[in-house]
């Protein structure tokens, strides 16, 4: 007897996506939008879902440690993950790639450590080909190792 797409997808674990969505606004230069980074995402989970999509944490600006404008989401972000309320073990951080959380080195180092000690994985859509690729937290590597370069 064959086995269905949808069967296979309802035996799967359905996880829960939420997006980081940051774009910069830079002096002459052209961003990609916060929709482009979420068709980006939506389209990665044909490949890597199911994924449920939970609300979405967005920032436009710079992420720079200069910048004088808060990332409210960001920091957001970051309650989120430390009290649960971003999810459950097991549930996805969805972004365009790892210089999305912050230009301030320590910054996203901690939301890759709160990724991990919450149990989340991490997609970066612009890593591993087209879709990209999900990470268990403990195989990214953090600055002073390469894989963070690697962008």
């Amino acid at each position: 007897m064959a086995v269905t797409t949808a069967q296979i997808r309802t035996e799967v674990a359905i996880r829960t996506a939420r997006e980081y969505l940051r774009v910069s606004k830079g002096k002459g230069r052209t961003a990609r939008s916060i929709t482009d980074h979420h068709t980006q995402n939506l389209a990665a989970e044909a490949e890597h879902g199911p994924w449920t999509w939970g609300e979405p944490h967005k920032d436009t600006g710079s992420a720079s440690k200069f910048a004088t404008k808060a990332r409210g989401d960001c920091d957001k972000l970051m309650t989120d993950l430390t009290s649960g309320v971003f999810g459950e073990p097991g549930d996805v951080l969805v972004l365009r790639e790892i210089s999305r959380l912050a230009r301030e080195t320590g910054k996203g180092v901690a939301i890759i450590d709160l990724c991990e000690t919450g149990g989340y994985l991490i997609h970066l859509t612009s890593q591993g080909g087209d879709l990209g690729r999900t990470y268990d937290p403990p195989e990214l590597e953090r600055p002073g190792r390469a894989d963070l370069g690697d962008q």
